[in-house]
């Protein structure tokens, strides 16, 4: 019976929970930021680096395999609530022969036809792209490394974000100077996310957040 198999996860769960706040989200760029930032906590912080299913994050939270999760929908239930923390959106880097480096930003549609580069398991940016962009072709890399490689050794255009800007496999990839960072100008390039926990976690996970929330970038 799934009741039992939860309760009998919830119990494997307590006690590696009970001393630390795991960390997981719907998408990369939460965690990537986190990663590569220096916040206080009031506990210790261990992150689960494998995207979660959106529909998996209420089992989660109340199976204990997470204490935090970052969700791209508020989520207010009599168990679970959630804070807002802030918007991610994408930028493009283009080759300098490409007519687009040369805009200030582009829009999808700008983005036509091309093909990218992109790292596998983006979470719901992956819908985002590959719905508002005609006729794009997307390279989906699993391996940071072999992507990385490629990147350097041809001219695809890939994706970054405002959150992703801190990664140093991000950084690695535009050092070459053979791509220019283009923002994307569309309504459509944008996700909210919020920090969603148990009602019950909410002293231990919230003064968290509030680190969370001043190392979001705000631009």
């Amino acid at each position: 019976m799934k009741a039992e198999r939860d309760f009998t996860e919830r119990v494997l769960n307590y006690h590696h929970l009970n001393h630390e706040i795991v960390i997981g989200s719907v998408a990369p760029g939460p965690v990537i930021l986190l990663e590569n930032s220096e916040i206080s906590s009031p506990a210790k912080v261990k992150i689960n680096f494998q995207n979660v299913f959106p529909e998996k994050v209420a089992d989660n939270l109340k199976n204990l395999k997470e204490k935090l999760i970052f969700t791209n929908q508020e989520i207010m239930t009599d168990e679970i609530e959630s804070v807002y923390l802030g918007v991610e959106y994408l930028g493009v880097e283009i080759g300098k022969s490409n007519p687009l480096s040369k805009k200030t930003s582009v829009t999808f549609d700008d983005l036509a036809g091309m093909s990218f580069l992109v790292v596998q398991d983006t979470g719901p940016w992956q819908a985002i792209v590959e719905n508002n962009i005609p006729d794009a072709a997307f390279l989906y890399q699993a391996d940071l490394d072999a992507m990385s490689e490629i990147s350097r050794n041809s001219k695809f255009p890939y994706f970054f974000s405002n959150l992703s800007l801190v990664s140093s496999a991000t950084i690695e990839r535009s050092d070459g100077g053979e791509r220019v960072a283009v923002p994307i100008d569309d309504p459509r390039n944008r996700l909210e996310f919020y920090g969603s926990y148990l009602k019950g976690n909410r002293k231990l996970v919230q003064p968290l957040l509030k680190e969370i929330n001043k190392i979001w970038p705000q631009n």
